[in-house]
Formats: C-alpha cells, sequence, structure tokens
C-alpha cells in the first residue's frame, strides 16, 4: 500500500457521548468537572431505578402511616369509647406531629444529612406505630400517634430532596412522578387491607399482648418504613449533599458507583477523575450562632413585596385543599359506614350522620365496618393513580389555569350535592370526586409555586405553602365531627365555599 493511500491511525480512546444506545464508550479521563455535569456521566440505569422503587415505597409508607387512623375509628369505636370529640383528636394527632415536627427535621436533614436522618426516623416511626397498636388507652393511643406524625414527617419530606440529589435535571421530572404514583397505591392499600382485617372479629394473645382485628391492622401498616429504613442501610447519602458539604471525595465515590451498575463497566472507567471544588464554600465558624438569622433572611422575602400576595395566595390556597382532600377523607369512611348503618335505601348524608349522633349515647357502639367503605376508597385510590395520569394530556390541552379552574369548580359541585342527594351511588360519586380532584390540584398548586417563586426562594416557599396545607388539614379533621354533629348541611357547604373561595384566590 502507497504511503497516500494509508489509513490514519485509530485512536484507543474516542472522545464521543458516553452513552449511546445502550453501550457506554470509553471517554478520557477529565479533571475539575461541574458535579451537574459529572452526574450526568453516571447516565440512567438500574441504579437510579433501584432508588426509585426504595424512595416509592418509602412515600408508600409514609402515606399508610399517616392514613391508617381514618380507618380504624369505625372498627375502634367500641374499644377507646370513642365519641365525635376523641374521633377528632384521633384522625388529627398524626397532622399535628407532622407540623409540629416539620422545620426541625428539615435543619437537621442540611447539617447531618438526608440519609441519616431518613433511617433513624423510620425507625422511630416504627416504634411509635408498634406501641400505639398495642396501647389500651385512647390517650395513650392518640399521644403515641402523635408521636408516631412527627416521626414520619422528616422521611415523608426528605424523600423528595434525597431522590432529586441523585438525579440529573433531564431526568428529574420523570423520575419524580414515578415516584408518586406510590402515593395512589397506598390509597389503594388501606382500604383491601382494611376489608380483609376489619370485617372480622377476633382476639389473639401476643407476648401477653390482646391484639384484635384494627390493632393487627395498625401493626402491618407500620412494617413497610423499616423494611425501608434497612434497604437505606445499603444505599449511600446523596452526591449532591456530600459535594456541597464540602467532601467531593466521597461524593465522587457515590457517582462511580452509580456510573458502574447504571453501564455494567468497572468504576475506574468512569470517566471523571476529580470534581470541580472551587464553587464550595469553606466552612463557616459563626453559622451555628447564626441559624436564626440565616431563617429570618431566607422566610423574610416571602412575606414583603412583590412576593406577599403569592405566598398568601398559595398559603391560603392549600390550606383549603387540604382541608378537604386530607382533613375531610379522615373522616370518610365513618361517614359512609354512617351511611350504610341507616339501613335506609334513600338518605342523605346529614340524615345518616343526624340519627347516628342522636342514638349514640342510647344503643350499644357498633365495630361493624361496611364494605362499602372499603371499596369506595380502593376506587379512590386507583382514581387518584388516573387523574395523575389524566393531568399531563388535559393540562396540555386547556392550559393550566383553565385546567385548575376547572378541576376547583367540578370538586366545590361535587362537595355541595353530597348533603343534597340520597341515593348511595350518587354519594359515593360526588364523595370521591370531591376528595381526588381537590388532592390532584394540591399538586397544580405545589408546581406552580415552584414556578412563580425566584429559584432561591422557591423551596422554602414550598415548605411555607405545605405546612399552611397540614395546618388546614389538622384544623379540619379536628373539628370536622363536632360541625357535622353541630349542623351537617352548612358543614358540608362551608367545605364547599371554601373552594370557591381558594377559586377566587387564583
Amino acid at each position: 500500500m502507497s504511503e497516500n493511500n494509508k489509513l490514519p491511525p485509530v485512536s484507543p480512546v474516542l472522545d464521543l457521548p458516553g452513552h449511546l444506545d445502550g453501550f457506554s464508550l470509553l471517554k478520557p479521563k477529565r479533571e475539575n468537572v461541574d458535579f451537574e455535569e459529572a452526574l450526568e456521566e453516571t447516565g440512567f440505569g438500574r441504579y437510579n431505578v433501584i432508588l426509585i422503587l426504595v424512595c416509592g415505597v418509602l412515600l408508600f409508607a409514609a402515606n399508610v402511616e399517616n392514613y391508617s387512623v381514618g380507618f380504624v375509628v369505625p372498627a375502634a369505636e367500641c374499644g377507646l369509647d370513642l365519641d365525635s370529640f376523641k374521633k377528632g383528636l384521633l384522625t388529627s394527632a398524626n397532622f399535628v406531629g407532622l407540623v409540629v415536627s416539620s422545620p426541625l427535621w428539615g435543619y437537621i436533614s442540611d447539617i447531618r444529612g438526608r440519609r441519616r436522618l431518613i433511617i433513624t426516623n423510620l425507625c422511630l416511626s416504627f416504634v411509635t406505630g408498634v406501641a400505639a397498636a398495642v396501647t389500651p388507652s385512647f390517650w395513650g393511643f392518640s399521644a403515641l400517634r402523635l408521636l408516631n406524625g412527627a416521626c414520619m414527617a422528616g422521611p415523608g419530606a426528605i424523600c423528595f430532596v434525597y431522590l432529586g440529589e441523585f438525579l440529573y435535571a433531564r431526568t428529574r421530572a420523570k423520575s419524580m412522578a414515578s415516584t408518586v404514583f406510590f402515593v395512589s397505591l397506598a390509597l389503594t392499600h388501606l382500604p383491601a387491607l382494611g376489608w380483609l382485617l376489619l370485617q372480622k372479629t377476633y382476639s389473639l394473645e401476643f407476648l401477653g399482648l390482646r391484639l384484635n382485628n384494627w390493632r393487627t391492622f395498625m401493626l402491618l401498616n407500620s412494617t413497610p418504613g423499616i423494611a425501608v429504613a434497612l434497604a437505606l442501610c445499603w444505599m449511600p447519602e446523596s452526591p449532591r449533599y456530600l459535594y456541597y458539604s464540602g467532601r467531593p471525595g466521597d461524593a465522587l465515590k457515590v457517582l462511580k458507583k452509580m456510573y458502574a451498575t447504571n453501564t455494567g463497566l468497572g468504576e475506574d472507567a468512569f470517566p471523571v477523575r476529580s470534581l470541580d471544588e472551587k464553587v464550595l464554600e469553606a466552612p463557616d465558624a459563626s453559622k451555628k450562632a447564626s441559624i436564626w438569622r440565616d431563617l429570618r433572611d431566607q422566610i423574610g422575602p416571602l412575606f414583603r413585596p412583590p412576593l406577599l400576595t403569592y405566598t398568601l395566595a398559595a398559603c391560603s390556597i392549600q390550606a383549603g385543599l387540604f382541608a378537604i382532600s386530607s382533613g375531610l377523607f379522615f373522616w370518610y369512611p365513618d361517614i359512609i359506614n354512617q351511611v350504610a348503618r341507616s339501613g335506609k335505601e334513600s338518605v342523605t348524608v346529614c340524615e345518616a350522620l343526624s340519627a347516628g349522633f342522636e342514638t349514640a349515647g342510647e344503643s350499644q357502639c357498633s365495630t361493624d365496618v361496611d364494605d362499602r367503605v372499603f371499596i369506595l376508597n380502593i376506587v379512590i385510590g386507583a382514581f387518584y393513580g388516573l387523574c395523575f395520569a389524566a393531568w399531563g394530556v388535559l393540562d396540555k390541552m386547556l392550559g393550566t389555569k383553565k385546567f385548575y379552574i376547572s378541576c376547583m369548580v367540578i370538586s366545590a359541585v361535587a362537595t355541595a350535592l353530597i348533603c343534597v342527594v340520597s341515593q348511595k351511588v350518587l354519594i359515593d360519586a360526588f364523595f370521591v370526586s370531591a376528595l381526588t380532584i381537590s388532592g390532584m390540584c394540591v399538586s397544580i398548586v405545589n408546581c406552580w409555586v415552584v414556578k412563580i417563586f425566584p429559584t432561591h426562594v422557591a423551596g422554602m416557599a414550598l415548605c411555607v405553602a405545605l405546612t399552611a396545607g397540614r395546618l388546614g388539614s389538622l384544623v379540619s379533621s379536628l373539628v370536622a365531627g363536632v360541625m357535622l354533629e353541630w349542623n351537617c348541611t352548612v358543614t358540608i357547604m362551608l367545605y364547599a365555599v371554601n373552594l370557591i373561595v381558594r377559586f377566587k384566590n387564583e
């Protein structure tokens, strides 16, 4: 072959994209790489899927713990001697813990790490959940459920932060949506397990403790959390947290592990030799002394123009939506059970509740829970899944504002009609629509908050709005029983008007 026809030498290392049609091509090692670029080099594969599953089960565990009490209220009525006031205290106990402890867990996760907080709190939640399930007294049960809510507040919120810090921008939204799907599974699991256990009356002796149907139900719902804690023992701290905490070497080790798991190549093949350390701040010796000042400086802009109006609107809207989607949801099993106990084919919700309140002191309490309670809650869980699936399509067709307004109007009308119709199938349909559609609006508003507020305060704005929402849920679950006993029609209409007011706030 002549000199002119010789082929040019082929370099053994090609400077091509690291991931192409499922194959990973070797790339030259780079130094002082930006963290986001290094994270993107890890790709998306088996490691991310495992992480999504673990965080999804964590969300499942958090929702199961927080909402399980609503299903045992009818079954525990005799065992805990529950009246309307005690039912309100019991259903609100978890949310009291959530509201009070959330800021503390956020602060601790920033200084101690996401993973450590989640594992510790899941273990504490398991202990308090098991203790509550075997506690015989109402006040002991309520106090332990409050502590359980306080412990679960951290993992339920920090889960999103922990997952997001493993993901690069292009995969974050899709991965988060996949994780939220587990909330729908939790809302389907609770009535399914309740249908299996709460319909049976039995008593078991275990280690000197007497367990009945609803206590077994509470015990089983405490187990997913400890399973997630064990799984997280094999997972690392988030690389982004490690990096911005001044530990780039540890962050790089996590990135190498992610790369090896996703690509099937060895950790040595990761094309990043070191991370850029220029953006890392030196430790501030005065940081501990300025915690409250820093917190004030971060929250302050939210309550001053021009953000004040948006902050108040977001808090008001979330408080109203949570009052229905969470607060009234706690009472839903008991309300449907009262309608079933009426024994009438045609009866309004208010007629059934009024009859139940009038005979509460005269007749023996009943632990029977009607099948419809469980069937309809399974429908709610499934309908949540459908709503989240349809959200993307309808939002694109109508636009976010029109879609939100349509959802609020439908939810408000459905809520108002709950106390008007007397056919059980219509009561069921309107209850399901009111609870699920208002619940979906919570997520819509969350997206708005992140979009409207500047990046440097968006996280705090979302935290403040969700805290207001949880307060709304707490007040709703606490007073709903007393209000329904006072005047059922007025109470339900107030819930409907509340949604119209939130629509006006938008």
